[in-house]
């Protein structure tokens, strides 16, 4: 067999070296030069008749005379396609493995709150107990996880801020990619007797400008009529939509709506149905520099059970940024509690996740 083999490839080097190139090989056929088209970019050297003889011989010659060795030889069997041992994996997320979720976003509040390098360990075990249910499951632990460690964890985290005026400025180095399958998510925040408060006009002034800066990209805005009075019912979304175009000149074709979510969980799953009606792989989430870790962390929770309930993955590959970077006192636990209401966890397992502590005069922002 081996034998068999090495004579083979004796016979392609033959021919390669009467041809005089390497690279593909036929015989010459004129009617198949004359249908080459532009399709067709390999230059195919042309072995002609004058060499005929030269070729026969070289070619018996590099044949043992064994026919039977020859006859030997046979390529190996097409491998068959492996299937995705997911595939057929439960979803137990809020069965099964609900403890065990609940205890690994308990350690991701921990190791961020001690700084203790010894959580890098019970991470990890998290994520096996997770696994030994389903690996599903732990497909969408290990990326919340990741997603943790990457913006909480990471001092070399980096925010691209707006500075004011009509477009982003250099972009460059911040992965966001001028494509028709990039969505810019706008994050909302709360109306005020029914109308935009300053922070959501300026969020949506980051997102404009961001816009005009990355021209094939769509635009979603998510929000539903919130505040405590708000009699018009207005929404989030609608304000949000009306004054890009009326008061930034975005064109409201670029612009999608969803104005029937009340909660950050309902606010997510609608996003990512609009990401998915529109083809859209990839996505940059617009909000507040303080708000912004504990958005990607919200909608890569929610990106992950979509994709493993719908099949429909979406990548978050950049922020852009209203305002300055920090980090508020309880962030990490309002994330963990968003994640655990988004990943359906039950009550009484979200309660041994470390509470937000209510303090006096303190106001959050959504």
């Amino acid at each position: 067999m081996k034998f068999a083999k090495k004579s083979v490839s004796a016979v392609l080097i033959i021919l390669l070296a009467i041809s005089g190139v390497s690279g593909p090989y036929r015989a010459a056929d004129p009617a198949y030069d004359t249908a080459l088209t532009d399709e067709a970019s390999v230059s195919y050297p042309v072995i002609s008749t004058a060499d005929g003889e030269e070729l026969s011989q070289a070619i018996a010659e590099a044949i043992p005379s064994d026919a039977d060795e020859v006859q030997s030889f046979s390529f190996p069997e097409p491998v068959e396609a492996v299937a995705d041992p997911n595939e057929n994996d439960p979803i137990c997320i809020a069965g099964e493995n609900a403890v065990n979720f609940g205890k690994l976003l308990k350690d991701l509040v921990n190791m961020f709150e001690t700084q203790d390098p010894g959580y890098d360990q019970i991470i990890d075990e998290d994520l096996d107990a997770i696994e030994a249910v389903s690996r599903k499951d732990h497909s969408v632990a290990s990326s919340i996880a990741e997603q943790w460690l990457s913006t909480y964890m990471n001092r070399n985290y980096q925010q691209f801020i707006y500075n004011g005026g009509e477009n982003a400025g250099d972009l460059s180095s911040s992965g966001i990619p001028n494509s028709r399958q990039h969505a810019i998510v706008v994050l909302g925040y709360a109306l005020d007797f029914g109308q935009m408060q300053e922070e959501l006009k300026q969020r949506c002034d980051a997102a404009a400008a961001l816009a005009r800066s990355f021209p094939s990209s769509i635009i979603v805005c998510s929000g539903g009529a919130t505040g405590s009075y708000n009699p018009d019912k207005n929404t989030e979304a609608g304000l949000m939509k009306k004054y890009m175009v009326e008061t930034r000149g975005i064109d409201a074709s670029r612009i999608y709506i969803d104005e029937d979510a009340t909660d950050t969980q309902q606010n997510a799953e609608n996003t990512l149905r609009i990401l998915q009606e529109n083809n859209i792989k990839y996505m940059t989430i617009v909000t507040s520099a303080y708000h912004q870790r504990r958005g990607q962390a919200v909608y890569n929770a929610a990106a992950q059970l979509y994709r493993v309930r719908y099949g429909y993955s979406v990548e978050i590959v950049g922020n852009y940024n209203y305002g300055r970077d920090a980090i508020p006192k309880q962030d990490v636990r309002i994330a963990a509690w968003q994640i655990a209401g988004i990943l359906g966890l039950p009550e009484d397992v979200i309660n041994t996740i470390p509470r937000r502590i209510i303090e006096e005069n303190s106001s959050d922002a959504s």
